[in-house]
């Protein structure tokens, strides 16, 4: 694995995390691995913070602007560039040389905490799919990614066979970027009255054989969100789902409870992350502080009520989260 950082000087004591409900653990999707190797705290989470102590350019890595990847992303099956003011100039190179790059060794590539915005994650997704890549797991979070960018994403999916793990939280997709994730991955699954004939000429696919996404900490709302429960229900490989933070339960709560009942029917997913996502009123402003809270517990009785007994941990679905267990 190619991985750069900036190395903290004095770094500041670490304490011991409480355990995570979870770990996300599909095509190796850890986040901290890299960090533990560096300071062999094997029994430890260490957090971004614990490694990158400010967030001003003087204390971050820069990869210099005519750099070109196009070598690197030929020679490695692991990326990981994170925290190095990567832009969209970087894969403006690289979608350049991408037809007569051989990308058939690149599994992994995480770019994550760069600024690469829709331009550049637009030119990164051509440039993957000009070189047949077969690209296992993508990370893109906190790239400042709007609905545009989702778009991109959204229509290279299906020319990404391999591709089944995909991360883009922290970024700025709303309702529409959303959706079009959720109905590039479903295909004609959201779209069961399509004929062969439209199959056939309309470019609509079939369910892409995806198990992971990751789009927590994104303005997916209840609109976006509904579209997922439609999803969830019925695609035959999707195991993990988290749309924690994502402003779906602040006007009502149909788009949240329509998640959990479509998780516990659902055949394959294991893992639904909807914490954070319960607006609570701030009486001193008189504002709605968006997607700050656990379900209420007028909720949490719903789901106690509906959801099969011993399915879910009542104590992890009072924070919003829902662990398979067991199936019904």
């Amino acid at each position: 694995m190619i991985f750069f950082s900036h190395l903290l000087q004095g770094r500041q004591h670490i304490q011991p995390n409480a355990k995570p409900l979870y770990v996300n653990n599909i095509n190796s999707q850890r986040l901290h691995d890299c960090f533990r190797t560096i300071y062999r705290q094997d029994d430890l989470t260490l957090m971004h913070s614990d490694i990158f102590m400010g967030q001003r350019s003087t204390q971050r890595a820069c990869l210099d602007l005519d750099v070109d990847l196009a070598p690197l992303f030929s020679i490695v099956s692991s990326i990981d560039l994170q925290h190095i003011h990567l832009s969209g100039k970087h894969f403006f190179t690289l979608l350049e040389a991408a037809p007569e790059t051989d990308l058939s060794l690149l599994t992994h590539l995480n770019l994550s905490y760069n600024w690469l915005f829709d331009l550049g994650v637009a030119s990164l997704c051509q440039s993957l799919v000009a070189a047949g890549s077969t690209i296992v797991h993508l990370e893109l979070a906190y790239n400042t990614v709007s609905d545009t960018g989702a778009a991109h994403i959204a229509q290279s999916l299906a020319a990404l066979p391999r591709l089944s793990s995909l991360n883009l939280s922290g970024n700025a997709i709303r309702e529409s970027g959303s959706i079009h994730l959720a109905e590039a991955i479903g295909g004609n699954l959201l779209n069961p009255t399509l004929t062969r004939f439209h199959l056939s000429v309309g470019g609509i696919s079939a369910p892409l054989n995806m198990l992971s996404v990751d789009l927590s900490h994104n303005e997916c709302r209840e609109l976006g969100a509904m579209r997922w429960a439609e999803l969830i229900s019925i695609h035959p490989t999707l195991q993990f789902l988290a749309l924690a933070h994502c402003e779906i339960a602040v006007n009502h709560n149909e788009a949240f409870l329509a998640l959990a009942y479509s998780a516990s029917n659902s055949s394959s997913l294991a893992v639904l992350d909807l914490r954070e996502n319960f607006g609570e009123w701030n009486n001193e402003r008189w504002r709605m502080d968006y997607a700050r809270g656990p379900p209420t517990e007028e909720v949490v009785a719903v789901l106690q009520r509906d959801l099969s007994e011993g399915e879910y941990d009542s104590s992890e679905v009072k924070k919003g989260i829902f662990i398979r267990r067991r199936h019904r």
